[in-house]
Formats: C-alpha cells, structure tokens, sequence
C-alpha cells in the first residue's frame, strides 16, 4: 500500500475492516497530530483498527496486523 509521504515527516495509515465504527472525517477538526492520536487511542465511539501502515522520518515502512498482534504498541488496546 502506496502512501504519500513528505521526507523526514512520518505518516500514518489506519485501516478498519466491515462493520467496524471508524472516525471519519472528524479528526479534521483537531489543531495537532498529539490531539488526533489522544483521540484514535481513547475515544470511545470508535472501534479498533485492524491494521497500520507507518512510515517514518527516514522513510522506513512499518506494517502491522493487529489482529495478529493485538498487544503492538501501535494497535489500540480494547478497553
């Protein structure tokens, strides 16, 4: 999965499956990525993601299941 990336940013990619409650465009309305990442790890009107797809500062790609591995610190824990 190809996603665009400005060098020496990081991107992030949260993929949800059927069914599941995502956040749609809301997190448009936050000021920084701290307070949309406080909102995809806590909020309580979303689901857990199945997969991320980051990419980091230097371009390096990491791909998670979290299906697979739900204890990954980049996958959102069930409360």
């Amino acid at each position: 999965m190809e996603q665009p990336n400005t060098a020496g940013k990081m991107t992030a990619v949260y993929i949800y499956g059927p069914n599941k409650r995502a956040p749609g465009n809301v997190l448009n309305t936050y000021k920084d990525v701290f307070e949309v990442n406080d909102a995809l790890y806590e909020a309580t009107d979303i689901d857990a993601w199945d997969y991320v797809l980051m990419r980091g500062r230097e371009g390096e790609v990491i791909w998670v299941d979290c299906n697979a591995k739900k204890a990954d610190d980049l996958c959102r824990q069930q409360q």
